[in-house]
């Protein structure tokens, strides 16, 4: 295996110079930190169309109790550049700011792990908030257990019409030991945002993919999993996340596909034992199944039937469900009446979903928590 040092060397070379220099398009216009002190935590913030989001952003982490930092904004090539340079200049004197060509978050987060002077990397994304305490918190954990490698929290989602929000832990759980087979299973799932990472550790394990744009994340805590980082989480709720249609992770379809690349390349690249060669095959069959049933809805919404039909055929061959018989008998019988009920039975099923997460938070408690749970400007204004 390449040392970490290699790795390090590689990368820089492939950052500031190198035959296809993409470096050219890579460049700091931050004040230079270089004689002052390493900070214990680097934080990592990559960027594009964020300027309605990055003020929340920063001052969630300027209101940390934990101020052993350095934060590093990478702006990935956006077009609201100009804007998003007038947003962040209040704060230009206490961060270090990157400009780079639209490459995607992969490229972007590994630009800021390069110019990061930190021990640990912590990942905060442009539309996310944190806990007032949550890197005292993550800090506190990798104190006490000097071998971990990455801590996370849970995080808290929320949307624009929904302020209560509701934890991710209830959608995606996080049960006992986080290892590469378990993060296969899904018994655990790591919020990006709610991550703090040693740098080195990353470096081990390859860095993020730059190829990758969705699931990139994914990708590489199984890398890290499998190449032996000792993980870890609490679960406490210290952060907030925004869930936006439009963001790279709104698009169900390609997150689906994303996630298949991500394990067959998985599949391709490591040796494994039989039986977690075995659970690995049965998660890439499970989530082109999953693909197959997303890609059919996009296909019956859109008057392409037999297509439509395929699809929920070959996934209703893995998952014997009696919804997938129902609609692949609708679409035999009356297609368009099956098109145009699905759509209201989904509408209705987020509509009632966005309901029971006010309901069991309350709307006027969720808002009057976020305030109190973040305790800064960010959390009173939203």
């Amino acid at each position: 295996m390449e040392r970490s040092d290699e790795i390090y060397a590689r990368k820089a070379i492939t950052l500031d110079g190198g035959s296809n220099r993409p470096g050219a398009a890579f460049a700091s216009t931050s004040r230079d930190f270089s004689g002052a002190l390493e900070p214990k935590v680097s934080v990592i913030t990559p960027a594009y169309n964020a300027t309605k989001y990055i003020c929340d952003a920063l001052e969630s982490i300027f209101a940390q109790t934990y101020q052993d930092f350095e934060v590093i904004v990478i702006n990935d090539g956006s077009p609201d550049t100009e804007e998003f340079e007038q947003a962040i200049k209040p704060y230009r004197d206490r961060i270090v700011y990157l400009k780079q060509a639209n490459r995607g978050p992969s490229a972007a987060r590994n630009a800021g792990i390069l110019r990061a002077r930190g021990e640990y990397v912590a990942f905060l994304d442009s539309d996310d908030a944190w806990h007032r305490d949550y890197l005292a918190e993550q800090m506190n954990i990798l104190r006490e257990s000097p071998s971990l490698d990455l801590t996370y929290s849970d995080v808290l989602h929320y949307t624009e019409s929904v302020s209560a929000g509701t934890p991710y832990s209830r959608k995606c759980p996080s049960n006992g030991p986080v290892t590469f087979e378990s993060l296969l299973r899904e018994d655990v799932a790591i919020p990006t945002s709610q991550v703090v990472v040693r740098k080195r550790a990353v470096a081990d394990a390859g860095w993020f993919d730059e190829e990758l744009w969705r699931a990139e994340d994914f990708d590489l805590w199984l890398r890290l999993a499998y190449q032996g980082a000792k993980i870890t989480y609490q679960k406490k709720l210290l952060g907030r996340h925004r869930v936006r249609s439009e963001s790279l992770a709104g698009d169900n379809i390609k997150m689906l596909a994303a996630m298949i690349q991500v394990l067959l390349k998985l599949e391709r690249s490591v040796q494994l034992p039989a039986d977690t060669q075995a659970l690995l095959r049965q998660k890439i069959a499970q989530t082109q199944a999953q693909w197959d049933i997303e890609q059919g809805k996009f296909c019956l919404y859109h008057g392409r039937f037999q297509e439509a039909a395929e699809l929920f055929e070959k996934a209703n061959g893995l998952f014997r469900r009696t919804k997938l018989r129902l609609i692949l008998l609708g679409l035999k019988v009356a297609p368009r009446l099956t098109s145009c009920s699905l759509r209201i039975f989904e509408h209705w099923r987020t509509r009632w979903n966005s309901r029971r997460a006010v309901t069991r938070k309350g709307r006027a408690l969720g808002e009057a928590s976020l305030s109190k749970l973040f305790g800064n400007k960010t959390a009173e204004e939203s």
